[in-house]
């Protein structure tokens, strides 16, 4: 099992870090993104087949999350997406995070 908490945009926890929603710029998280998709590459390689990785972000931004994701998975032919969630401040009462569960399938 590879566990990626991959550094990302925080949008999930602005109640504890609300300077975050006036600094960020898109560029950011764009560069941001960038970063996630080389991490998920490297960390991909450290996956035995019928190995697992679990990219997790504290982010409830979809660029970072599902379309990241859908963007690995897309490259990576030999990974499947066994379960994704995302977890909502207002549900639980608590930071928002994102979290995939990968298979590495050959």
């Amino acid at each position: 099992l590879v566990l990626l908490d991959a550094p990302c945009s925080g949008l999930g926890v602005i109640s504890h870090k609300p300077e975050i929603k006036l600094t960020i710029t898109p560029g950011d998280i764009d560069e941001l993104v960038a970063l996630q998709q080389q991490m998920l590459t490297k960390a991909a390689l450290m996956v035995k087949p019928d190995g697992y990785m679990v990219y997790a972000t504290c982010t409830l931004n979809k660029k970072e999350n599902e379309k990241q994701v859908q963007s690995f998975l897309v490259n990576h032919e030999d990974f499947s997406l066994i379960q994704d969630k995302t977890i909502m401040p207002m549900e639980y009462g608590s930071d928002g995070f994102y979290m995939a569960k990968l298979q590495r399938i050959r």
